[in-house]
């Protein structure tokens, strides 16, 4: 099971890090595919991943939001580390205004 998981996730990283042209896709399963591959260093730090993402269709690169994802995501997790509380969460969440999308990324560190 452990080796399908890394299989899996080695897979997801290639297809994610493939040059592309812009494209429809749904915001949520990005998200939700980025927090898959940053799971198990989320968890075995303690770390709660809290996804409030409604589906919202986007065009634009995919690769490019899931490599910014990745780095702010990385970034709280090296702060969460470093602070001694029970509870370590980072919440991604989004607003719709009118036609502008807006992600938000918050933490408690």
């Amino acid at each position: 099971m452990n080796i399908q998981h890394q299989s899996q996730t080695l897979s997801d990283f290639r297809d994610f890090f493939k040059p592309k042209q812009a494209n429809h896709f749904s915001l949520d399963e990005t998200i939700e595919k980025t927090l898959n591959l940053l799971q198990s260093q989320f968890k075995s730090s303690g770390i709660v991943l809290v996804n409030k993402v409604e589906d919202v269709q986007m065009y634009g690169f995919e690769n490019h939001l899931v490599q910014v994802l990745l780095n702010i995501l990385n970034n709280a997790r090296g702060e969460l580390v470093k602070i001694n509380t029970h509870v370590k969460i980072i919440i991604i969440d989004v607003n719709v205004i009118s036609d502008k999308l807006e992600i938000l990324i918050t933490d408690n560190a």
